[in-house]
């Protein structure tokens, strides 16, 4: 039967396998590693209502799809574990996609820690507001699906202290 975890995690092995580089799996423990952060996530696949290969139309490839009992959707594809956003202690931001990954935060937060060290003597904008809010909602994301990311947390909070010393940009 196809809803058993042992048909998943071979589905799930299947995929990784197909795409090297990007997710790796653990098919006896059921943990999923994301090649590129180096996180890694255990699988509850009893709680995996739908798994589905699909068709990236934007980027070429496929993604595999996992929604679980919760509601909350995780999916392997070519940049890692890619979840949704949490936008509960930001808001609503023009600049977030509904899908995202922790290379969506390493992009972001080493440009705006170019931006705080790098140029000193410039008075952050609301770009710069508006990347940290960014980065606020990638990090609840992936620790609501269950990703540890302590560390990344106290990069953002280093990179938050300096913004808020040089002086927040006006609305």
């Amino acid at each position: 039967m196809e809803n058993e975890p042992q048909d998943k995690a071979e589905q799930i092995r299947r995929w990784c396998a197909s795409h090297p580089g990007t997710v790796l799996f653990d098919p006896a423990a059921h943990i999923v590693h994301d090649v590129f952060s180096g996180k890694s996530l255990k699988l509850d696949l009893g709680a995996v209502t739908a798994l589905q290969e699909r068709v990236n139309p934007e980027q070429g490839g496929s993604y595999l799809a996992l929604t679980f009992e919760t509601g909350f959707e995780l999916a392997l594809a070519a940049p890692g574990l890619v979840f949704a956003p949490d936008d509960a202690n930001t808001g609503p931001l023009a600049s977030l996609p509904q899908a995202v990954c922790l290379r969506d935060f390493a992009a972001v937060s080493g440009k705006l820690r170019h931006i705080l060290n790098d140029h000193p003597e410039e008075a952050p904008t609301r770009e710069e507001l508006d990347m940290t809010l960014f980065c606020i909602a990638v990090l609840d994301g992936a620790r609501r699906v269950g990703l540890e990311v302590g560390r990344e947390e106290q990069e953002l909070e280093a990179l938050l202290a300096t913004l808020e010393q040089r002086g927040l940009p006006k609305p």
